[in-house]
């Protein structure tokens, strides 16, 4: 990214050229002077291009820099001469550039803020040159380079639009998670409470998670609507703000929450952005403290979006996936019920069972998950609201929280409960731990099925192959043919991920100091995270590989009785040891088990009666 400025326009763009932000008539030093601020450097000489760097023990200094690279940007030119774009190119830029007549003077401020070191690519000639800096200096060290991301520009760009001759609303650039630029709305609802909050907090280039943000909306909507019911609040105000929370919850305003998840603990710089936003909307009049956020804290407000945000998660997305693979391996447990196999135990041949049993035995594995979901969802329900700061209720009406929730439940269908006790509630976030733990046990359970499939499946020729996965991609760039079982390979990531945010969500657990917990938003952010990974890899494992999943009978049927274990069904018979040299004998010979019995001088009847496969894997019918 390439941030150029010039005295009666400003620019930023992407290193293919796209245009993104437009400021006319805007005095391009005092724009300067506050990108200096945010990026806590020194203010750069007004003809020379500067790279903001940072020195441990001494002040900042400008650093001479030669240009290795030049672009025009914007759509003006900025001297509106004729000159060919390759003299421009390869023309030294400092600031300066040559007038009609053939002499140099200043064309304004070069401010470069390298982030992206990708090779400028051509485009059309603009308004004023930009080079991008070299990482270092060559005649100062720099010991740790200022990477100016995500929280600066959009700043930068809400001083443009405020500061702006004719005050128009300009085009602006957001950053994803990994620097890129994106799309951004035209309009900035936030106040100055945001802005603080996407300065201080340049850590992960993440936003709290959207279901957070959609549930802040929703709560603040019930909120509105009870404090007019309880006259504590202008009705024609809480109409206004519960129209424009609404919109909130609606998810018609995403892009209006950038604070990074990764900030204060309570969540109160993201409870601030939606209180700034939904009094943007609600119109004049409307004040983000008094009026919308009115009978709440923060510490009881964002828990409570978080904890009903996991609930409503888990109830429409996590469970109905969790629900479809269950039903999809009991399906597979019914068609493969007559299939019979060879067990294995350490991974050694066992007594026979049939595919259908180990599929019947996924199913429950995953049934079970569900049923462990479900038992943590009433403490997920129960919120925190109406504690307001410390869990006194001080500044709540007595009915508020009761309403509050009354009304969001309906709203929802949602069971939405009061806590056990206002302090556990404000204080500890074990509601939260214990959702994520039965997460963990969900993980744990796909792994084992997905490395059961990915086993049976192993081959073809000198692997298992009880079972043929389906052949969704090529699985190799050299080895023609190859087909891998990446959909089992993928939800056994997805599992290490959901343990991994499991044991982050365990330590943020701990940190309920006195009365408040102060992990809230990493917590979230990985909840939420385990709860859509689970969801998404549940859906894809039952549709794009069980199934489609087909058994090999006749590998299957030589691998019953081949068998050793099978021995174990002459215990009542012959006895233990007995049986034990049988199985010695064929195993040193390779001959079958039932011809070596047979030598022994084991009854052709009590062979044919113990060593029926299907029997021995359904001895009680």
């Amino acid at each position: 990214m390439l941030l150029g400025c010039c005295r009666d326009r400003v620019e930023i763009g992407n290193l293919t050229g796209r245009h993104l932000h437009r400021a006319e008539g805007h005095d391009v030093r005092r724009l300067v002077d506050r990108a200096c601020e945010l990026g806590g450097g020194n203010q750069p000489d007004a003809n020379s291009s500067v790279l903001l760097h940072e020195e441990r023990e001494e002040e900042r200094r400008e650093l001479d820099v030669r240009s290795e690279d030049v672009r025009s940007v914007g759509d003006r030119s900025c001297d509106q001469t004729d000159e060919p774009r390759d003299r421009r190119a390869d023309r030294h830029v400092s600031g300066s550039r040559p007038d009609q007549a053939g002499e140099r003077r200043s064309c304004g401020v070069g401010l470069l803020l390298p982030v992206l070191p990708t090779r400028p690519a051509a485009t059309p000639v603009g308004e004023c040159l930009l080079q991008r800096v070299p990482g270092r200096s060559r005649r100062q060290p720099v010991r740790r380079r200022v990477q100016v991301r995500a929280p600066v520009f959009p700043e930068l760009l809400r001083v443009a639009d405020r500061e702006g001759a004719h005050g128009e609303q300009s085009d602006r650039a957001a950053l994803d998670s990994r620097g890129m630029a994106d799309a951004a709305p035209k309009q900035t609802l936030w106040g100055s409470e945001t802005d603080k909050a996407v300065a201080n907090f340049p850590v992960s280039g993440e936003s709290i998670p959207l279901p957070v943000a959609r549930w802040l909306g929703r709560i603040k909507a019930a909120a509105a609507r009870v404090n007019a019911e309880l006259e504590l609040l202008d009705r024609d105000v809480a109409d206004r703000i519960a129209a424009a929370a609404d919109r909130v919850a609606a998810g018609e305003f995403d892009d209006q929450f950038p604070i990074d998840v990764f900030q204060t603990g309570s969540g109160t710089s993201s409870n601030m952005n939606a209180n700034e936003v939904i009094a943007a909307l609600a119109g004049d009049g409307v004040h983000p403290n008094d009026h919308v956020n009115m009978g709440q804290s923060s510490n009881d407000v964002f828990p409570s979006a978080v904890h009903l945000a996991a609930l409503g998660e888990v109830a429409h997305d996590l469970l109905p996936a969790l629900e479809l693979l269950a039903a999809s391996l009991e399906r597979k447990a019914r068609e493969f019920d007559d299939v019979v196999k060879s067990g294995r135990t350490h991974l050694m041949d066992a007594v026979p069972v049939t595919l259908g049993q180990e599929f019947g035995g996924y199913a429950a594995q995953v049934r079970q998950g569900i049923a462990r979901v479900e038992d943590a969802m009433p403490r997920l329900g129960q919120i925190p609201l109406g504690g307001t700061a410390t869990g006194t209720g001080l500044n709540t009406h007595p009915e508020f929280a009761e309403r509050v929730r009354a009304l969001l439940a309906a709203q929802t269908g949602l069971t939405i409960s009061a806590p056990a006790d206002p302090f556990e509630a404000q204080a500890a976030r074990d509601g939260l731990v214990e959702a994520s733990g039965a997460l963990k046990v969900v993980a744990v359970s796909l792994t084992k099925i997905a490395n059961d499939l990915r086993l049976m499946g192993s081959g073809p020729r000198a692997g298992l192959a009880e079972i043929f996965l389906p052949e969704l991609q090529k699985g190799s760039s050299i080895m023609p043919g190859k087909v891998n079982p990446v959909i089992p390979e993928v939800v056994t990531q997805v599992a290490a991920q959901v343990i991994g945010n499991d044991q982050a969500i365990a330590v943020g657990g701990m940190q309920g100091h006195f009365e408040l917990n102060v992990f809230i938003p990493m917590m979230a952010r990985n909840l939420l995270d385990s709860i859509k990974l689970l969801a998404s890899a549940s859906r894809l494992l039952a549709e794009k590989c069980v199934d489609g999943i087909e058994a090999n009978r006749e590998q299957l049927e030589r691998y019953a009785e081949a068998t050793l274990a099978a021995a174990t069904a002459l215990n009542p018979y012959i006895g233990y040891d007995k049986a034990s040299e049988i199985v010695k004998a064929a195993a040193a010979t390779g001959r079958p088990l039932r011809e070596v019995a047979r030598e022994a001088g084991v009854d052709e009847a009590v062979l044919d009666q113990a060593l029926d496969f299907h029997a021995m894997a359904k001895p009680h019918g």
